[in-house]
């Protein structure tokens, strides 16, 4: 289950960076087209301008209002913040249930050191040593 948690994250921050790029690429694109729409006339100027200005509302990162600023926030709030939590946690309770094996496979030996002098006598000093631990 860990790893396919690990794997879902590793693909998490793929789609995430491949957004990123995505949005770079609208961010050259308008630019790009804006400048060559500013040698033609004053019509197609105006649309240059708009086409930019919907680019940047869609891809300034820096922008907080802008789309990709917003998928940013709720990416962290409500997926990779989540899974990262939830693996750390993960990570304890396997160390807590390990701790926990240990301390009981420690508590069978100690029982089985106990049945094996039952039939001894309180004299002696083996039954005295398994009774001490």
């Amino acid at each position: 289950f860990d790893e396919v948690m690990k794997t879902w994250s590793e693909k998490l921050e793929l789609f995430v960076h491949g957004v990123h790029e995505l949005t770079s690429g609208v961010q050259s694109l308008s630019e790009g087209l804006a400048q060559e729409l500013k040698r033609q006339d004053r019509m197609f100027i105006s649309e240059g301008c708009r086409l930019r200005e919907a680019a940047q509302q869609i891809a300034r990162r820096d922008a907080p209002h802008s789309v990709i600023a917003k998928f940013n926030r709720n990416v962290e709030f409500n997926m990779a913040t989540p899974l990262k939590d939830h693996l750390a946690n993960h990570e304890q309770l396997r160390q807590q249930l390990e701790k926990r094996e240990l301390c009981l496979t420690a508590l069978k030996d100690a029982l089985q050191q106990v049945e094996l002098c039952e039939g001894l006598t309180e004299a002696d000093l083996r039954k005295r040593l398994a009774q001490d631990e």
